[in-house]
């Protein structure tokens, strides 16, 4: 009998179908149920005015269905069995009940219409007890057996009525908990303690779990009997297992997703193994739903499919999760009539499980789970409870790993910006960021052309989803890529927005601008609603864009910065390995007896730098062209070229960067070039305008000689100049003469004053500090002293005309240069004699070497008016007082001069030590010390040098 306007028809008939046959459906109140064709009433009461329908079933036993505590209504309208269809366990547990309302039918007598009386009560005693499925038993302890009650029978499966023994009725209980039950009776029959017990019987169909309570009965202070109660609690301790099973598995699903050390694919795979054993089902797996396909994601045991699989969503059960939004569950394909169902077929599966799994508030896919084998009993709600909850927590995971993947994509664009190595690698370099992102949008990155006044496409992504291909130029119109940027703020724009005529209709579009740099558009279909992240990305783009640029500059900085330190290194290694060479140079020259040797050592250990080649070059003394003076690395040829030439002329370094922009006849930059060599640096070989050719030095580089070479080079003329000077000298010594050479002057302002005021000079010496001091005679002390006017001469002092003397006075002029004097100075030329002639001055001039006269003519022909040259005659002897003197200091040789010219050294004396020194302007004391020391110096040369020794003169 069911209530007519049953909303759960359909189910309880599939429930009663499954335990009984119906043979009457909805009968009518009116007229009852016919109790000789049914056994028992299954009567729908959704509400408690619904329970009077039990009153007109009559004597039929009645399982009542009621909701929400509606069991006490029930039970009082008569009802032999009450389930509560919101149970958890209902399925189960409707069955059982069912049970109970057929066992009361073949147990039921003539009917509760009998009068009251014991009966009666018995009765309802009965109905009480197999309403809560309790039976009752007494032990005898003089006899050891034991009396059950009819459910007591019922409940261990037997029919008969005879009273067990003791071990027939233990023999009843599973193996396991005979010990504890027999040990309880033994405590109750010798210590008479109760007890209270949960055990399992044995059964042919399957065990039960029952609540047994037994008390002690004592008789004079003895225990005869053991009265106890029996309850079946199967469906509870079902319930608390399936409870704890349910616990045990959160618990595992708890661990798992809380293991921040375990990779994502392994927790996955871990919460599918947790749910195929919670739900006894083979086969577990995640899948990606699309608008027609399913894709396998994850999977967990086998399956007639593999992971990366790809099925139509049409032959998966997946369809039914997705159209539904909730927990589908298939215990038994067949029972339930869909074994035709194309998902049987393309997934082998004959149960299923499956949840929905959320991400970003949409499906995105489903968590399964299934076997190819049917369930035996229906899918609990404590079951679609925990399929629904491993979905969530499935998508928790998945947000989490897109959240991470975007703060990776976050972290990376800027990274990647800060990486560009230029103000152009920037777009790039966006592109590359958004394209790692999972599902990424597409973008278009624009730059600003000032000169054009437009935009221009500088990157794109590689798949343009929703966006036609994208224009190269964007200028003024109403485009909202245009709009966005003009707003020239480093913020979103237009976001969420149609317009562009190159993006699809249903597609929207973020424009974010950056000032002065462009502008960056994203696309996305107009489906995918949450755009938030795309702004924020674009956004956090743009905010480093300046900063990435900045750095772009900076780096290049740097990188230039960083080759001028390796270049400036690199120099500083050369020109140490130079410097090296150098001081190889400057060893050998100290070593070097003749101008050759020393020319021969510059040349040898400059050729030994890497890449150099060098030459001396100077005037040939018969034909005055430029050659190669002694060895050379270069060719004969090459050497002397323009650049040594005005190297000569202007007494200059000359250095040709670019031999094949160099000034010169184009065969000599032909054979330079062809010889290998790409720059030359040309140094004058001068020492105190002492001129000795040119050093060149030829690099097969160009500019290869820069300013730190070239002053070293400098230097080194000047020291090897200076050498070549120091063994001609030593040469002209050893020589035994030198040249002696009269000209006559005109020209020398000095030099004529002393004509006009009739002054002879007897002495000349170089002053330490710069310029000259001389000494003359004149019979007119008074005309001589007279103002010179003259800007060399310093000073001019009387010193006397000594004692003894009538032959005039003696006048020294301190002056600061003269062309003369300054010629002499500078060619090591000694004047040997003074002689006015005329408007002239003939001089007697002691030139070191014979080479040596035409430079010296020259130099007097550059700084003089009027040169004559009156005689030339060769191997004069040397002057012995330059011999002698050749060692002293400048200071000493002044001293003995001046104290010599002034008659110191004459008997008796012309001057004093006190007026020499006030000469000198020194003290006395200092004059006294040098004049010591020269005459010791002197004394030595003439001594070691056996010069007027006695045994050369024979003196």
């Amino acid at each position: 009998m069911l209530s007519p306007d049953s909303s759960r028809a359909g189910e309880i008939s599939d429930l009663v179908e499954s335990t009984a046959t119906i043979v009457e459906t909805g009968a009518d109140p009116e007229t009852g149920l016919s109790a000789e064709r049914v056994d028992a009433a299954v009567v729908d009461c959704p509400a408690d005015d619904h329970c009077s329908t039990i009153d007109s079933v009559g004597a039929v036993p009645v399982l009542a269905i009621v909701h929400d505590g509606g069991a006490s209504a029930a039970i009082d309208a008569g009802a032999t069995a009450v389930l509560d269809w919101t149970d958890p366990d209902r399925d189960d547990l409707f069955a059982h009940r069912l049970d109970r309302c057929l066992d009361r039918a073949r147990d039921r007598s003539d009917g509760p219409d009998g009068p009251p009386g014991p009966g009666r009560r018995t009765d309802l005693y009965e109905l009480s007890h197999r309403l809560l499925d309790v039976g009752a038993w007494e032990y005898d302890v003089s006899d050891r057996r034991v009396h059950w009650t009819d459910q007591k029978y019922r409940l261990h499966g037997r029919t008969d009525d005879e009273n067990p023994s003791f071990e027939e009725a233990l023999d009843t209980f599973h193996t396991a908990d005979r010990h504890r039950i027999e040990r309880a009776l033994e405590w109750a029959t010798e210590q008479g303690v109760g007890f209270d017990l949960q055990a399992r019987i044995e059964s042919e169909e399957t065990d039960r779990w029952v609540r047994t309570v037994g008390e002690p009965v004592e008789s004079d202070g003895t225990v005869t009997h053991v009265r106890g109660a029996i309850q079946d609690v199967s469906s509870v301790v079902d319930r608390e297992t399936e409870i704890e099973r349910n616990e045990e598995a959160l618990r595992a699903v708890n661990e798992a997703v809380t293991d921040l050390h375990q990779p994502f694919e392994e927790t996955i795979e871990r919460l599918l193994d947790i749910g195929r054993e919670r739900l006894g089902l083979d086969v577990g797996f995640v899948a990606d739903v699309g608008e027609s396909t399913v894709e396998v994601r994850h999977l967990s045991g086998d399956a007639a499919f593999e992971r990366g699989s790809r099925l139509p969503i049409d032959a998966t059960f997946c369809r039914n999760v997705e159209s539904s939004g909730g927990v589908v569950a298939i215990h038994d394909v067949g029972a339930l009539g869909l074994g035709d169902d194309p998902a049987v077929e393309a997934t082998g599966l004959e149960a299923y499980v499956g949840a929905p799994v959320v991400l970003q508030g949409h499906l995105w896919g489903t968590v399964c789970f299934g076997s190819p084998v049917a369930r035996d009993r229906p899918v609990s709600e404590r079951e679609r409870s925990f399929a629904r909850l491993l979905g969530q927590e499935i998508g928790y995971l998945l947000s989490q790993r897109h959240q991470r993947d975007r703060l990776v994509a976050l972290y990376d664009v800027s990274r990647s910006l800060f990486d560009a190595e230029d103000v152009g690698d920037v777009p790039r370099r966006i592109i590359s960021a958004l394209e790692s992102i999972r599902d990424g949008p597409s973008v278009v990155v624009y730059r600003w052309d000032e000169s054009a006044g437009a935009l221009f496409r500088a990157a794109r992504t590689g798949i343009e989803c929703g966006m036609a291909d994208p224009p190269a130029r964007i200028g003024s119109g109403s485009d909202p890529v245009w709009e966005g940027f003009l707003a020239s703020e480093n913020r979103t724009a237009a976001a969420g927005v149609r317009g562009s005529p190159w993006i699809d209709d249903d597609c929207i579009q973020i424009v974010v601008p950056i000032a002065g740099f462009g502008a960056i558009v994203s696309v996305r279909p107009a489906s995918f609603a949450p755009i938030a992240f795309e702004e924020t990305l674009l956004n956090t783009l743009v905010r480093h864009v300046d900063r990435a640029i900045e750095i772009a500059s900076l780096r290049d900085s740097f990188q230039r910065t960083t080759a001028d330190l390796d270049r400036a290194h690199d120099r500083l290694d050369r020109i140490e390995r130079i410097e090296t060479v150098i001081r190889d140079v400057l060893e050998a020259i100290l070593g070097a007896s003749t101008r050759r040797a020393i020319e021969s050592a510059v040349v040898d250990r400059l050729s030994a730098v890497e890449d150099w080649s060098a030459a001396v070059v100077d005037r040939d003394p018969e034909s005055g062209d430029l050659a190669c003076h002694g060895d050379s690395a270069v060719g004969a040829d090459l050497a002397g070229g323009p650049p040594c030439q005005r190297a000569i002329e202007d007494d200059t370094v000359v250095v040709t960067s670019t031999v094949l922009d160099a000034d010169g006849p184009h065969d000599w930059r032909q054979g330079v070039i062809e010889a290998g060599y790409q720059s030359i640096a040309c140094v004058p070989l001068t020492h105190e305008n002492s001129r000795r050719g040119v050093l060149e030095v030829y690099g097969r580089r160009p500019n290869q000689f820069h300013a730190d070479e070239q002053a070293m080079l400098t230097d080194l003329g000047h020291v090897v100049a200076y050498a070549i000077d120091c063994v001609e000298r030593r040469r002209a010594f050893r020589s035994g003469g030198r040249v002696e050479l009269s000209v006559a002057v005109a020209g020398d302002p000095l030099f004529d004053r002393l004509i006009d005021r009739e002054i002879s000079l007897s002495t000349v010496v170089e002053r330490p500090s710069g310029g000259y001091r001389l000494i003359g005679r004149t019979d007119d002390p008074e005309t001589a002293l007279d103002e010179w006017d003259l800007p060399m001469v310093d000073r001019v002092t009387h010193l006397g005309s000594g004692e003894g003397t009538d032959d005039g006075s003696n006048i020294e002029l301190v002056v600061d240069s003269s062309p003369l004097l300054d010629v002499c100075r500078d060619h090591d030329v000694a004047i040997a004699g003074f002689d006015p002639i005329g408007k002239q001055v003939a001089i007697s001039l002691h030139v070191p070497s014979a080479d040596r006269i035409e430079t010296v003519i020259d130099a007097l022909a550059d700084r003089l008016a009027d040169v004559d040259v009156l005689a030339q005659r060769s191997d004069v002897q040397r002057d012995p007082p330059d011999h002698l003197l050749a060692d002293l200091t400048d200071r000493q040789r002044e001293v003995l001069a001046i104290a010599y010219s002034r008659g110191y050294f004459e008997w008796p004396r012309e001057a004093s030590g006190e007026q020499v020194a006030e000469d000198l302007q020194i003290a006395g004391p200092t004059f006294h010390q040098h004049l010591r020391q020269a005459l010791g110096t002197v004394l030595d040369a003439v001594f070691d040098d056996g010069v007027s020794s006695p045994d050369e003169s024979g003196t």
